[in-house]
């Protein structure tokens, strides 16, 4: 792509106005050019014959049946997205040489007059694939809806799915039947077409009778599910579990699993009663400890049998199966370092998790939470920085060169200095410092934090009015906030890291700013027109007030795991919603929790009785 070209373009090479004649569509002869194109991902190679065409219609000049074929190539290239307010995702997208980005074209990008050639092209276009796809975007893009391009496009897309179906290779024909459900659906349920799909389906559903190797019938029942009755919900039932007990004897977990999950949703379908679903729940449960029992290693089996735990206590389990399973998990956990003992880093535990479980195993279990909080697992700030200098030093091909970090949608967020011929040796060893933090925090979870945290539940039943009664006290909390953090601690401590950090996190940045304040910092800057912004969590932390407050190690653990642009970046990532389901409850949001509980315990009064440190071994120099 051309430097030139502006920021956030859309690559469409269409011009805005072209009109489109059914003389000048036969003269395309599309369905020739098209003859023989596979129904397999025929898109694919629909979309390179019409752009090679293209291409021989603009050497010879003739710009009408150029523009056609680029208006055809480009609906080829529309992606089907499972978004139903959005029913067509981006082909591509990228960045020019100054940075700015562009994109692949979605049908709003699509003129009117652009709609009006498509309508014109589709009569005279045969060829499944395509008409398919342009009878589905007209129905989608054009204002007001024509009923017959869903019709069309609910036709094409199931003679497609039933001309591929194929009991071992099913995603191209539940792709096209998934299009088809969907349109047809918005037709009603009433509607002929949707009764022709689900018949098709249906069809299907005899064809396979539970014996294709992955989920195609379950992707069936779950999109008939919300249209279908008891009685064939019951049949439905009994060919899920059968499924999912057929996958279970062959060792297939996870198909098991799917199935036993669609199993559940059919038997609320089927008026089964609340004790039968909660011992399908159970029973799903169960097949993670039997995947547990099936591993070749204790690691391994500690992973399931922890799975199998929370699985079985989410079920509602009795309380003796509980203790079985959990019996079972410490018995791995205790196997699982002779595993790992070949391998030698500076991020094996120090505290291991049977020392942890010890230290927090008290009857108390508001003194339990603050020896859980107490750990010494907090990594230096000096430490961290003779770590990265050594990293540097010894990794010259990982660190030597300066990096680029990319973000989970694309954006560059930043640039790392390499080691070598860089001006900049502090960047360097402030980037050193940042990868070594991820890998301290991974540490610091798996090793004690979860391990300690777990132990807590299953000797205790914390409450949220007990949590609010521990943390009256805490200076670190300003007024009016007390139940904010109550909730957010709360919610960690049962394991809801989701909601815990998307409380805790602002704030924790408020109490930053309540500190410089009550220290008489001024906590606002000020523009040229005299309006006052708060201080950003970064500027709060360089601030000396929170230098000398906080002290170095507290500094360096809030900025890289809340703060910083390169680090974990949990303050930015959840102000700006960019955490996700599965980032709100990852090994940083864990961290970010316990940094919490830590900074609450630590500031003021000490709410231990007494020392707990001498129970733990602390290496001065690295503690994990």
């Amino acid at each position: 792509m051309s430097s030139q070209e502006a920021p956030g373009t859309v690559i469409l090479g269409l011009p805005d106005d072209f009109e489109m004649s059914p003389v000048d569509a036969t003269d395309l002869k599309v369905d020739i050019l098209l003859g023989g194109v596979s129904l397999k991902h025929g898109l694919f190679e629909t979309a390179n014959r019409l752009f090679e065409a293209r291409k021989n219609a603009e050497e010879r000049s003739d710009s009408k049946h150029a523009n056609a074929l680029q208006l055809l190539g480009i609906v080829c290239q529309f992606a089907y997205s499972d978004n139903n307010r959005a029913p067509f995702g981006r082909h591509m997208a990228g960045t020019f040489d100054n940075g700015g980005t562009w994109y692949t074209p979605l049908p709003e990008d699509l003129s009117d007059a652009h709609m009006a050639a498509l309508e014109v092209l589709l009569p005279s276009i045969e060829t499944l694939a395509l008409r398919a796809k342009i009878a589905d975007v007209l129905w989608h893009r054009s204002t007001p809806r024509n009923v017959d391009h869903a019709r069309e496009a609910v036709k094409a897309y199931s003679t497609i799915a039933e001309r591929v179906f194929d009991l071992n290779t099913w995603v191209d024909s539940e792709q096209q039947l998934a299009r088809a459900f969907r349109i047809a659906a918005q037709l009603g349920s009433g509607s002929p077409e949707f009764k022709s799909v689900r018949d098709l389906a249906q069809k299907f559903l005899t064809k396979l009778d539970g014996k294709d190797r992955l989920y195609y019938t379950e992707r069936l029942i779950r999109r008939m599910l919300p249209y279908i009755e008891a009685p064939e919900a019951e049949i439905l039932l009994q060919r899920s579990i059968r499924i999912s007990e057929d996958a279970l004897s062959s060792r297939d977990f996870d198909r098991s699993r799917a199935y036993y999950d669609l199993g559940i949703q059919l038997a609320l379908r089927a008026d089964r009663g609340d004790a039968y679903v909660k011992q399908l729940r159970i029973t799903r449960a169960e097949t993670y400890v039997t995947e547990a029992a099936c591993q070749g290693t204790e690691m391994a089996r500690s992973f399931f049998l922890r799975s199998g735990r929370q699985a079985l206590l989410d079920a509602g389990a009795p309380r003796e199966r509980l203790a079985e399973v959990s019996q079972q998990l410490d018995e791995s956990q205790r196997l699982s370092p002779s595993e790992m003992s070949v391998v030698s880093t500076r991020q094996n535990a120090g505290v291991t998790p049977d020392i942890v479980r010890g230290v927090v195993n008290v009857p108390d279990p508001i003194e339990a939470m603050w020896r859980l909080a107490a750990l010494p697992i907090m990594q230096r700030a000096s430490r961290a920085r003779t770590l990265a200098e050594e990293t540097l030093s010894k990794n010259v091909f990982a660190f030597g060169f300066g990096r680029r970090h990319i973000s989970a949608d694309g954006r560059q967020q930043g640039t790392s200095p390499g080691s070598l011929g860089s001006t900049d040796r502090e960047g360097a060893i402030r980037g050193a410092m940042r990868f070594n933090a991820s890998h301290y925090r991974i540490g610091a979870v798996f090793s004690a934090i979860e391990p300690g945290r777990r132990q807590l539940l299953l000797q205790h039943e914390y409450t949220l009015p007990e949590i609010f009664d521990a943390l009256r006290d805490r200076p670190l909390i300003p007024y009016g906030h007390l139940l904010r953090f109550a909730k957010g601690i709360h919610a960690g401590l049962v394991g809801e890291f989701d909601i815990a950090i998307h409380i805790l996190a602002p704030q924790l940045e408020h109490a930053m700013r309540e500190i410089l304040r009550h220290n008489g910092a001024i906590i606002y800057s000020t523009n040229s027109d005299g309006v006052q912004s708060l201080l950003s969590l970064e500027n709060v932390l360089d601030h000396d007030v929170s230098r000398r407050v906080l002290g170095d190690d507290f500094r360096f653990a809030i900025e890289t795991t809340f703060s910083e642009r390169l680090g974990a970046n949990l303050r930015n990532e959840i102000a700006h919603g960019i955490i996700n389901d599965v980032t709100s409850n990852s090994v940083d949001a864990i961290f970010g929790w316990w940094l919490i509980l830590r900074l609450l315990g630590a500031y003021g009064p000490n709410p231990l009785p007494g020392s707990i440190t001498s129970a733990i071994p602390d290496d001065p120099d690295d503690p994990l």
